[in-house]
């Protein structure tokens, strides 16, 4: 390869090392719980909240009344109805 060759593959070494590990400065915000992102190149920032949890929370589980509800729409039988207060 050429000596040309090779500093190009340099730059784009040095391009991408950049990218991963110096773009962006985390500052934590003066009193708030919020974390800002500011991005070295365009000055943009974004907030984060303090603590966030990146993993994927389980989904909800029926309650009964959901699952009773369903069951009635595949069977086709009416949910029971709460009785009416007797007011004579």
């Amino acid at each position: 390869m050429t000596r040309g060759w090779w500093i190009a593959l340099g730059v784009i070494a040095l391009a991408i090392i950049f990218q991963l590990f110096f773009r962006y400065q985390y500052v934590r915000g003066g009193g708030s719980a919020d974390i800002y992102r500011v991005d070295r190149l365009t000055g943009a920032t974004c907030s984060f909240p303090e603590g966030c949890n990146p993993t994927p929370k389980p989904a909800p589980t029926a309650t009964p009344s959901q699952s009773r509800r369903a069951l009635n729409a595949i069977w086709g039988t009416p949910t029971p109805q709460p009785a009416k207060p007797y007011n004579p």
